[in-house]
């Protein structure tokens, strides 16, 4: 779409149409367009998730570009299924506001990666990708990074920035080296390796499978990285119950990646009888060490103390979890608490 002309193509819509190819080749390749908007399409590739293990570059379902003067920008998709290419989108020339809403990404080794090739010079890819969504959508049987925003050029304020993950589900299938969930050949599900980025309310099946029994040597009991980089995970609240007369450390159920530094925010509140709390507790992790700070207000004393630690769950050198930990009073009455975890990775 586009001929790279002094003329900017727009106001392009595209729907209900499938793209198939039989070569390890490209989709979709919007050139130097603006205000494309792609509904209920398929982009079907050749990318055979069951025996291919290596990447391939050239293999994008959704890629643009763009020339100085001519970027691309406004492109929607909504309700499209890409599946079977080594990288699923591929975005690494100039282009603003794009979106991907309520879209199927499937069979690859690479979900979405952005701004790979931009180097800070280059007519077109002198800027990168910026503002750039993945809202409400599934992905899944990705080898490696569901979205993978690449570092910047060495040039000042230069590369992608404002990638934002929201409300999106990522299935155990992925970011597993296509060897299930209890590999440990993992890697993050989103890696942000440039400023400005953010997961809000992602559902993360992995994380929820995995072994959390930490004596037990034969499952990794680490839990997986869900972000990493540069960037804010703000989690969805939970709730769980913390058993009245717990007089040792005993583990809430809460597990966080805590291998690289995290700055973590546990916002909660506790209900036990006719007691209240509520309060922050902040922990600072990185690896070996950790340090925690239960900053609260309560109505008469909850009779409830939280800690954190850090361990290590699998075969691996090095703590790598987070346990939240807690201790109860003797009440006669468990406790009930909810919690929303944020996380500077």
């Amino acid at each position: 779409i586009g001929t790279s002309s002094a003329t900017t193509p727009t106001q392009i819509q595209l729907s209900n149409l499938t793209f198939q190819t039989n070569s390890p080749n490209g989709g979709l390749s919007i050139d130097c367009a603006t205000k494309v908007y792609v509904n209920q399409c398929k982009f079907l590739g050749a990318f055979d998730a069951d025996s291919t293990t290596t990447d391939t570059s050239a293999d994008k379902g959704i890629t643009v570009r763009s020339q100085t003067g001519l970027d691309c920008s406004n492109i929607v998709f909504n309700q499209c299924q890409i599946t079977g290419f080594a990288r699923l989108v591929d975005l690494s020339y100039n282009v603003t506001n794009v979106r991907f809403n309520n879209c199927d990404f499937s069979k690859a080794y690479y979900g979405s990666m952005l701004g790979e090739t931009m180097d800070g010079s280059t007519a077109g890819l002198d800027v990168g990708p910026r503002d750039i969504q993945f809202i409400s959508s599934s992905w899944s049987n990705i080898s490696q990074q569901a979205i993978y925003v690449k570092a910047a050029s060495t040039t000042t304020g230069i590369g992608t920035r404002n990638v934002i993950s929201y409300g999106n589900w990522y299935a155990k299938t992925v970011a597993n080296n296509f060897e299930g969930y209890d590999s440990i050949n993992e890697v993050p599900i989103i890696q942000f390796d440039n400023d400005e980025c953010t997961s809000t309310l992602d559902f993360f099946e992995r994380t929820d499978l995995r072994d959390t029994d930490f004596g037990d040597s034969t499952k990794p009991s680490n839990a997986p990285p869900e972000v990493q980089g540069i960037g804010i995970h703000t989690k969805a609240v939970k709730q769980i119950t913390l058993t009245n007369n717990t007089s040792s450390a005993t583990d809430t159920g809460i597990y966080l990646p805590g291998f690289n530094d995290k700055g973590v925010r546990i916002t909660y509140k506790i209900n036990r009888a006719s007691t209240y709390r509520t309060g922050v507790l902040t922990i600072n992790a990185a690896g070996e060490n950790a340090s925690y700070n239960d900053d609260y207000e309560e109505i008469a004393d909850v009779g409830v103390t939280l800690s954190a630690k850090t361990s290590d769950g699998d075969s691996t050198a090095g703590n790598d979890t987070i346990r939240v930990q807690y201790t109860t009073t003797s009440t006669g009455s468990n406790a009930t608490m909810e919690y929303q975890v944020q996380i500077l990775v």
